[in-house]
């Protein structure tokens, strides 16, 4: 039976994920057990709960196993993970986001770009899946004539996150410090005090402090106004003469009153919004400042309202179904694909516009016939670079035994760029069939 001295830091790369977790039907391999539980288990909000706390919970250890049957745990290298299947499968794509499935790929890529993920993990090893059993159990199952872990009652959470109150009172001494009212020392010992000031609705009045929410403080009064009367408030907490916690609620009202009559504000209001605009910790201290995130890259290639119409009013079916399938193809998925069938069009747009056919469009579309077709002349060196890289690309991704192109973003840039002279080829070749 496994023992506390059998914990061990093991990397991440020696650890694999369980194909035959009880989460979902066995499955082959690692993608595919990736899939089932970024699918069912929320691996994104155990991703994005690690980017927040910047560690997974240390209250948690991995059970491990041998990923060998029958290996000798002393000699074993590689192990699967018995349990922390969800745990481990945010860090792997959190390390290596190409790993997500495609609908989730940006966002593991934003929030990776975030943190520095862990190279490591602690765990208990096991002999062998019959070892470990019993303590998944206590995990997993419930009962166990009280030996499996037991949820707390609604109650006993309210006690744990210290009720409403409590959480208001936080709120406002966690902005009070972000706001440089109170330092971190000061606010100390303070909460049980501005408990009892902020459960009395003459005083919550004069910050126009609303609790409807017992997850945020609110307010409906300009911040202008809150910080003139907490700065009073908060020198009288720190000083402790004329705010203490030995004060009645009568007290407390006629300190409300004359804070009102000291401390003068507009009296103006606004919609009731939280009194915090970021998330500090527990402590009070500002939220960790995490990396500006990358711009959203394309999910499709670029569409023109214009194109589309001036293909529609063409007639030409094929041009018609190449167009739709190049812009709702997905563009992570089908850059290649993509490529090719730009390339097409542009070669069969141009063809009917009087190409010969040993011509390359970048070449038929030539500085003179670019301005020709309405490409203002300062602009005709870009349409062209970008018709250079379509030709290009769709050549070596049809002819290249391996090459191709992979890069999602500069193509559908490429085709917003040529989007214009395209749909003035689509018009001149309906005209010139009428």
């Amino acid at each position: 039976m496994a023992k506390l001295d059998d914990i061990h830091e093991l990397d991440l790369g020696s650890v694999f994920l369980d194909l035959q977790n009880p989460r979902f039907e066995p499955v082959d391999d690692e993608a595919e057990a990736i899939e089932e539980l970024c699918s069912t288990e929320d691996i994104l909000g155990l991703a994005v709960d690690y980017v927040e706390q910047g560690s997974l919970n240390p209250l948690e250890l991995f059970g491990l196993i041998p990923a060998k049957p029958d290996e000798d745990i002393e000699e074993a290298t590689r192990f699967v993970v018995a349990e922390g299947n969800r745990r481990l499968c945010a860090l792997k794509l959190l390390h290596d986001p190409d790993k997500a499935p495609a609908n989730l790929r940006e966002k593991f890529q934003a929030l990776a770009s975030e943190i520095e993920v862990t190279e490591t993990i602690l765990g208990v090893k096991f002999a062998d899946r019959a070892e470990a059993k019993p303590w998944l159990d206590r995990l997993h199952l419930a009962g166990l004539g009280g030996a499996a872990r037991k949820r707390w009652t609604s109650d006993q959470q309210v006690r744990h996150e210290g009720g409403g109150r409590n959480k208001a009172s936080a709120d406002f001494l966690d902005w009070s410090e972000t706001e440089g009212l109170i330092s971190g020392n000061d606010r100390k010992r303070k909460l049980t005090t501005v408990d009892r000031f902020m459960s009395n609705p003459a005083f919550r009045e004069k910050f126009g402090f609303d609790k409807s929410d017992p997850s945020r403080l609110h307010t409906n009064r300009p911040d202008a106004d809150i910080r003139a009367r907490a700065k009073r408030f908060l020198d009288d907490l720190v000083d402790g003469t004329r705010v203490n916690s030995r004060m009645s609620s009568a007290d407390i009202q006629k300190y409300a009153e004359d804070l009102e009559r000291d401390i003068p504000v507009s009296g103006s209001r606004k919609p009731s919004a939280p009194l915090l605009t970021s998330n500090p910790d527990s402590s009070g201290k500002k939220a960790r400042r995490t990396k500006p995130k990358p711009p959203k890259s394309p999910d499709r290639a670029y569409h023109s309202s214009e194109l589309d119409k001036a293909l529609r009013d063409l007639g030409k079916y094929k041009l018609q179904s190449m167009y739709h399938s190049i812009t709702s193809l997905d563009l992570q998925l089908h850059v290649p694909l993509i490529t090719v069938g730009i390339w097409s069009l542009i070669e069969s747009l141009t063809a009917l516009c009087g190409r010969a056919h040993n011509v390359s469009f970048d070449s038929f579309l030539s500085f003179r016939e670019l301005e020709a077709r309405g490409v203002p002349r300062k602009e005709t060196r870009t349409v062209s670079d970008a018709l250079k890289r379509i030709s290009g690309a769709g050549n070596t991704t049809k002819h290249h035994g391996t090459s191709a192109t992979f890069d999602p973003t500069q193509l559908s840039n490429d085709l917003e760029t040529v989007s214009p002279i395209l749909a003035a080829l689509a018009k001149e070749a309906r005209n010139a069939a009428t």
